[in-house]
Protein backbone atom coordinates (compact mmCIF):
# COMPACT_ATOMS: atom_id res chain seq x y z
CA UNK A 1 0.00 0.00 0.00
CA UNK A 2 1.40 3.41 -1.03
CA UNK A 3 1.88 5.61 2.02
CA UNK A 4 0.78 8.71 0.09
CA UNK A 5 -2.71 7.23 -0.39
CA UNK A 6 -2.98 5.59 3.03
CA UNK A 7 -6.10 6.51 5.04
CA UNK A 8 -7.27 5.82 8.58
CA UNK A 9 -9.91 3.52 7.06
CA UNK A 10 -7.12 1.50 5.38
CA UNK A 11 -5.38 1.08 8.73
CA UNK A 12 -8.60 -0.03 10.40
CA UNK A 13 -9.22 -2.55 7.61
CA UNK A 14 -5.91 -4.20 8.43
CA UNK A 15 -7.20 -4.91 11.93
CA UNK A 16 -7.98 -8.60 11.45
CA UNK A 17 -10.76 -10.51 13.15
CA UNK A 18 -8.19 -12.75 14.88
CA UNK A 19 -6.46 -9.67 16.30
CA UNK A 20 -9.82 -8.23 17.34
CA UNK A 21 -10.68 -11.41 19.26
CA UNK A 22 -7.26 -11.41 20.91
CA UNK A 23 -7.63 -7.76 21.96
CA UNK A 24 -11.02 -8.38 23.58
CA UNK A 25 -9.34 -9.95 26.59
CA UNK A 26 -7.86 -6.52 27.41
CA UNK A 27 -10.59 -3.91 27.91
CA UNK A 28 -8.19 -0.96 28.03
CA UNK A 29 -6.51 -2.10 24.83
CA UNK A 30 -9.70 -2.93 22.93
CA UNK A 31 -11.82 0.11 23.78
CA UNK A 32 -9.19 2.83 24.28
CA UNK A 33 -5.65 2.13 23.09
CA UNK A 34 -6.41 0.31 19.81
CA UNK A 35 -8.89 2.93 18.49
CA UNK A 36 -6.49 5.77 19.39
CA UNK A 37 -3.55 3.96 17.77
CA UNK A 38 -4.90 4.20 14.20
CA UNK A 39 -4.31 7.97 13.98
CA UNK A 40 -0.61 8.15 15.00
CA UNK A 41 -0.05 5.05 12.85
CA UNK A 42 -1.13 7.05 9.80
CA UNK A 43 1.36 9.80 10.71
CA UNK A 44 4.29 7.42 11.28
CA UNK A 45 3.66 5.61 8.01
CA UNK A 46 3.43 8.88 6.09
CA UNK A 47 6.71 10.01 7.69
CA UNK A 48 8.38 6.73 6.73
CA UNK A 49 9.15 5.71 10.32
CA UNK A 50 9.59 1.94 10.52
CA UNK A 51 7.83 -0.36 12.98
CA UNK A 52 11.12 -1.24 14.67
CA UNK A 53 11.90 2.45 15.26
CA UNK A 54 8.45 2.91 16.76
CA UNK A 55 9.17 -0.02 19.10
CA UNK A 56 12.49 1.49 20.21
CA UNK A 57 10.99 4.94 20.74
CA UNK A 58 8.23 3.35 22.82
CA UNK A 59 10.82 1.48 24.89
CA UNK A 60 12.73 4.71 25.61
CA UNK A 61 9.48 6.40 26.65
CA UNK A 62 8.68 3.49 28.97
CA UNK A 63 12.14 3.54 30.57
CA UNK A 64 11.87 7.30 31.17
CA UNK A 65 8.44 6.68 32.70
CA UNK A 66 9.98 4.09 35.01
CA UNK A 67 12.64 6.58 36.11
CA UNK A 68 9.95 9.11 37.04
CA UNK A 69 8.06 6.42 38.97
CA UNK A 70 11.25 5.66 40.90
CA UNK A 71 11.53 9.32 41.97
CA UNK A 72 8.28 8.74 43.83
CA UNK A 73 7.17 12.35 44.27
CA UNK A 74 3.54 13.10 43.46
CA UNK A 75 3.90 14.80 40.07
CA UNK A 76 6.82 12.61 39.02
CA UNK A 77 4.72 9.50 39.67
CA UNK A 78 1.81 10.88 37.64
CA UNK A 79 4.13 11.75 34.74
CA UNK A 80 5.73 8.32 34.96
CA UNK A 81 2.32 6.60 34.87
CA UNK A 82 1.31 8.70 31.85
CA UNK A 83 4.52 7.77 30.01
CA UNK A 84 3.99 4.08 30.77
CA UNK A 85 0.56 4.30 29.13
CA UNK A 86 2.04 6.20 26.17
CA UNK A 87 4.59 3.42 25.82
CA UNK A 88 1.75 0.89 25.66
CA UNK A 89 0.20 2.96 22.87
CA UNK A 90 3.49 2.73 20.94
CA UNK A 91 3.48 -1.02 21.57
CA UNK A 92 0.25 -1.17 19.56
CA UNK A 93 1.29 1.37 16.92
CA UNK A 94 4.38 -0.62 15.91
CA UNK A 95 2.24 -3.62 14.96
CA UNK A 96 -0.11 -1.38 12.98
CA UNK A 97 2.82 0.13 11.11
CA UNK A 98 4.30 -3.31 10.36
CA UNK A 99 1.00 -4.52 8.89
CA UNK A 100 0.43 -1.33 6.85
CA UNK A 101 3.93 -1.42 5.37
CA UNK A 102 4.03 -5.21 4.98
CA UNK A 103 7.16 -5.29 7.13
CA UNK A 104 6.29 -7.93 9.74
CA UNK A 105 9.56 -9.75 10.49
CA UNK A 106 10.86 -12.21 13.05
CA UNK A 107 13.32 -9.57 14.24
CA UNK A 108 10.50 -7.09 14.72
CA UNK A 109 8.55 -9.68 16.70
CA UNK A 110 11.63 -10.36 18.84
CA UNK A 111 12.27 -6.66 19.40
CA UNK A 112 8.65 -6.14 20.43
CA UNK A 113 8.82 -9.06 22.88
CA UNK A 114 12.17 -7.85 24.24
CA UNK A 115 10.80 -4.38 24.97
CA UNK A 116 7.77 -5.94 26.67
CA UNK A 117 10.00 -8.05 28.94
CA UNK A 118 12.03 -4.98 29.85
CA UNK A 119 8.90 -3.09 30.86
CA UNK A 120 7.24 -5.85 32.91
CA UNK A 121 10.44 -6.14 34.95
CA UNK A 122 11.09 -2.40 35.16
CA UNK A 123 7.61 -1.31 36.24
CA UNK A 124 7.24 -3.08 39.61
CA UNK A 125 10.86 -2.42 40.58
CA UNK A 126 10.66 1.32 39.89
CA UNK A 127 7.27 1.54 41.62
CA UNK A 128 8.77 -0.25 44.63
CA UNK A 129 11.65 2.23 44.76
CA UNK A 130 9.26 5.15 44.44
CA UNK A 131 6.96 3.95 47.23
CA UNK A 132 10.00 3.16 49.37
CA UNK A 133 10.94 6.85 49.15
CA UNK A 134 7.33 8.08 49.46
CA UNK A 135 5.26 5.50 51.40
CA UNK A 136 1.63 4.89 50.50
CA UNK A 137 -0.47 6.66 53.20
CA UNK A 138 -3.53 4.45 52.58
CA UNK A 139 -1.59 1.24 53.06
CA UNK A 140 -0.14 2.71 56.25
CA UNK A 141 -3.64 3.61 57.47
CA UNK A 142 -4.77 0.04 56.82
CA UNK A 143 -1.70 -1.43 58.52
CA UNK A 144 -2.19 0.84 61.53
CA UNK A 145 -5.84 -0.15 61.76
CA UNK A 146 -5.13 -3.90 61.53
CA UNK A 147 -1.75 -4.21 63.24
CA UNK A 148 -1.15 -0.89 65.01
CA UNK A 149 1.99 -0.12 62.99
CA UNK A 150 3.16 1.44 59.72
CA UNK A 151 4.34 -0.69 56.82
CA UNK A 152 8.10 -1.15 56.84
CA UNK A 153 9.40 0.68 53.76
CA UNK A 154 11.66 -2.27 52.90
CA UNK A 155 8.50 -4.25 52.13
CA UNK A 156 7.94 -2.09 49.05
CA UNK A 157 11.36 -3.01 47.67
CA UNK A 158 10.64 -6.68 48.27
CA UNK A 159 7.25 -6.37 46.58
CA UNK A 160 8.86 -4.65 43.59
CA UNK A 161 11.41 -7.43 43.15
CA UNK A 162 8.78 -10.14 43.66
CA UNK A 163 6.47 -8.48 41.14
CA UNK A 164 9.25 -8.38 38.56
CA UNK A 165 10.22 -12.01 39.13
CA UNK A 166 6.71 -13.44 38.89
CA UNK A 167 5.95 -11.26 35.87
CA UNK A 168 8.92 -12.64 33.95
CA UNK A 169 8.30 -16.19 35.24
CA UNK A 170 4.84 -16.12 33.67
CA UNK A 171 6.29 -14.94 30.34
CA UNK A 172 8.97 -17.65 30.55
CA UNK A 173 6.37 -20.38 31.04
CA UNK A 174 4.32 -19.08 28.10
CA UNK A 175 7.38 -18.85 25.82
CA UNK A 176 8.52 -22.35 26.79
CA UNK A 177 5.10 -23.84 26.06
CA UNK A 178 5.06 -22.18 22.67
CA UNK A 179 8.62 -23.15 21.75
CA UNK A 180 8.62 -26.74 23.00
CA UNK A 181 5.00 -27.90 22.76
CA UNK A 182 3.54 -25.39 20.26
CA UNK A 183 0.98 -24.50 22.94
CA UNK A 184 -0.26 -20.95 23.25
CA UNK A 185 -2.64 -19.44 25.81
CA UNK A 186 -6.14 -18.68 24.55
CA UNK A 187 -6.33 -14.89 24.48
CA UNK A 188 -9.89 -14.43 23.24
CA UNK A 189 -13.24 -14.88 24.92
CA UNK A 190 -14.18 -18.60 24.94
CA UNK A 191 -17.30 -19.36 22.90
CA UNK A 192 -18.21 -22.77 24.30
CA UNK A 193 -19.29 -23.70 27.80
CA UNK A 194 -17.14 -23.09 30.85
CA UNK A 195 -16.74 -26.79 31.59
CA UNK A 196 -15.27 -27.45 28.15
CA UNK A 197 -13.02 -24.37 28.19
CA UNK A 198 -12.07 -23.91 31.84
CA UNK A 199 -8.47 -22.99 31.05
CA UNK A 200 -9.58 -20.47 28.42
CA UNK A 201 -12.15 -18.85 30.74
CA UNK A 202 -9.65 -18.48 33.61
CA UNK A 203 -6.93 -17.16 31.34
CA UNK A 204 -9.30 -14.70 29.66
CA UNK A 205 -10.26 -13.32 33.07
CA UNK A 206 -6.61 -13.08 34.16
CA UNK A 207 -5.67 -11.26 30.92
CA UNK A 208 -8.53 -8.84 31.48
CA UNK A 209 -7.35 -8.01 34.99
CA UNK A 210 -3.73 -7.60 33.89
CA UNK A 211 -4.81 -5.31 31.05
CA UNK A 212 -6.57 -3.02 33.53
CA UNK A 213 -3.33 -2.49 35.45
CA UNK A 214 -2.11 0.25 33.08
CA UNK A 215 -4.98 2.69 33.63
CA UNK A 216 -5.05 1.67 37.29
CA UNK A 217 -1.40 2.72 37.52
CA UNK A 218 -2.39 6.25 36.56
CA UNK A 219 -5.30 6.22 39.02
CA UNK A 220 -2.98 4.96 41.77
CA UNK A 221 -0.44 7.71 41.05
CA UNK A 222 -3.11 10.39 41.19
CA UNK A 223 -4.61 9.03 44.43
CA UNK A 224 -1.22 8.38 46.06
CA UNK A 225 -1.99 4.67 46.41
CA UNK A 226 0.91 3.14 44.50
CA UNK A 227 1.68 0.83 47.42
CA UNK A 228 -1.75 -0.77 47.11
CA UNK A 229 -1.25 -0.96 43.34
CA UNK A 230 2.09 -2.72 43.80
CA UNK A 231 0.56 -5.20 46.23
CA UNK A 232 -2.19 -5.93 43.68
CA UNK A 233 0.42 -6.33 40.92
CA UNK A 234 2.26 -8.98 42.94
CA UNK A 235 -0.94 -10.87 43.72
CA UNK A 236 -2.12 -10.80 40.12
CA UNK A 237 1.12 -11.83 38.46
CA UNK A 238 1.84 -14.47 41.09
CA UNK A 239 -1.60 -15.91 40.37
CA UNK A 240 -0.91 -15.69 36.64
CA UNK A 241 2.35 -17.61 37.05
CA UNK A 242 0.72 -20.29 39.21
CA UNK A 243 -2.08 -20.71 36.66
CA UNK A 244 0.29 -20.96 33.69
CA UNK A 245 2.61 -23.38 35.50
CA UNK A 246 -0.31 -25.56 36.57
CA UNK A 247 -1.71 -25.59 33.06
CA UNK A 248 1.70 -26.56 31.69
CA UNK A 249 2.12 -29.45 34.14
CA UNK A 250 -1.36 -30.79 33.41
CA UNK A 251 -1.68 -30.16 29.68
CA UNK A 252 1.85 -30.42 28.27
CA UNK A 253 2.32 -34.18 28.95
CA UNK A 254 -0.64 -34.89 26.65
CA UNK A 255 1.26 -33.37 23.73
CA UNK A 256 4.68 -34.79 24.62
CA UNK A 257 6.71 -36.70 22.08
CA UNK A 258 9.88 -38.69 22.54
CA UNK A 259 12.96 -36.73 21.53
CA UNK A 260 15.98 -38.31 19.91
CA UNK A 261 19.15 -38.30 21.99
Amino acid sequence: MKKQSLTIADIRSGYSEAKRLSDKSDIWLYFVIRPISFHPTWLFVRLGISANKVTLVGLVIGIVGGVFLAFGSYWAAILGALLINVRFLFDVIDGNVARCTNSCTKYGHYLDAFSTYIMIVLMPITIGIGVYNHPDPYLNYLSNFLFGMNVNSNIYLMLGISGALFSIFGELVTSSLSAVFSMKPVKHRPKAGIRRNLWAVIYWLVCGLIGCMRPLLLVAAITKSLGIFLFLWVLLFTGDFIFLATRALITAPKTSETLDG
